[in-house]
């Protein structure tokens, strides 16, 4: 299993365990707290160190805002989520990775 993948089975977990009314400050804080460990996760395991030349600073900043405004927890999972997917891969495993030569873009065109 990809570690994107992986990722977002726990978040999935959170976000189907929560209820879809007004956000409690306690689940606020679990996915406040949720940030920086994901991102420093990706950080330290993605396959690219790069991470495609994101500005991954500002991604985190900006799923932080959106989580500090969510009016529930799904909608707060959410953000988390959208900051994973602005990595914008196929979660590959790591022998079909952007630095193997393989083609992982969303295109699906063939690899030759």
């Amino acid at each position: 299993m990809s570690f994107k993948r992986a990722i977002g089975f726990g978040l999935a977990f959170f976000a189907s365990t929560a209820r879809c009314q007004q956000i409690s400050e306690l689940d606020r804080g679990r996915a406040k707290d949720m940030l920086p460990t994901v991102s420093d996760e990706v950080r330290k395991h993605y396959d690219d160190p790069q991470l495609h030349g994101l500005d991954w600073d500002a991604k985190l900043a900006k799923a932080k805002q959106q989580t500090n405004e969510a009016e529930s927890f799904n909608m707060a999972m959410s953000h988390v989520a959208a900051m994973l997917d602005t990595l914008d891969d196929l979660s590959s495993p790591p022998a079909l990775s952007a630095s193997s030569g393989f083609n992982t873009s969303r295109t699906r065109e063939p690899v030759e």
